[in-house]
């Protein structure tokens, strides 16, 4: 049986796999939420671990920012479940990242002219903020809001050592023309808010040295906020 220690919410069943590179799948949990869930592979794929870390960091202080983003939680995943579907047979049992359901959601072209409300500029500083080399925008059908996610490749990339996550932090960065509206928000998120969803994140997903991983993720962000809020 594999525990869920650590766990927000527990995986009870299986409704869906997606068919994107990372293989995530929807689960049921036992806290009356749905959850898309990504977890680490027994295929060795190289996203697992940082890229779980990276989209749970990015997808709390994305919320701290009022980003329009889905919540994020730590998914207990027990074998059982796991097993008794052939889709979700190469993801490993224990503690994996979630990211609340949004029903409705669809690939779709975001105007230049809607990339200017206030919703998708602190989307934009988030991204400039975490070093976000890809992320998705999808619209929710009916109504039309636009929501942020899949956020894996950020904080360094998934094999960056914890000197060049550092090191990345230090280097000049500028707000945009595009930013400054957004850098309130910016302001107003804290350095204790920051350092919760770094430790958030189950020790084991930063990989190999995960302390130091960690300490470095910490400083790259606290660092590149202190930059953008400079310009």
């Amino acid at each position: 049986m594999t525990s869920a220690a650590g766990a927000q919410a527990v995986a009870r069943r299986f409704v869906r796999a997606f068919a994107s590179a990372t293989r995530p799948a929807l689960f049921e949990c036992d806290d009356g939420c749905s959850y898309v869930v990504k977890a680490p592979r027994s295929d060795g794929h190289k996203w697992v671990g940082r890229g779980m870390a990276a989209e749970h960091v990015v997808g709390e202080l994305g919320a701290s920012l009022r980003c329009r983003v889905p919540v994020v939680g730590v998914v207990g995943l027990p074998e059982h479940v796991l097993r008794a579907q052939p889709e979700t047979a190469t993801m490993a049992p224990g503690l994996a990242h979630g990211s609340r359901f949004v029903p409705g959601l669809v690939v779709g072209q975001v105007p230049p002219a809607e990339r200017t409300t206030p919703d998708l500029l602190r989307v934009g500083l988030l991204a400039r903020w975490v070093g976000a080399v890809d992320y998705e925008l999808l619209r929710q059908e009916p109504g039309g809001a636009v929501w942020a996610l899949d956020f894996g490749e950020s904080l360094g990339g998934p094999e960056a050592s914890p000197e060049a996550i550092r090191d990345a932090g230090r280097k000049a960065l500028v707000a945009s023309p595009e930013d400054l509206p957004a850098l309130p928000a910016l302001a107003a998120v804290s350095q204790s808010a920051i350092t919760a969803a770094v430790l958030s994140v189950p020790l084991a997903w930063w990989g190999f040295s995960p302390d130091a991983v960690r300490s470095a993720v910490l400083a790259y962000l606290v660092d590149r906020r202190t930059r953008l809020l400079a310009s």
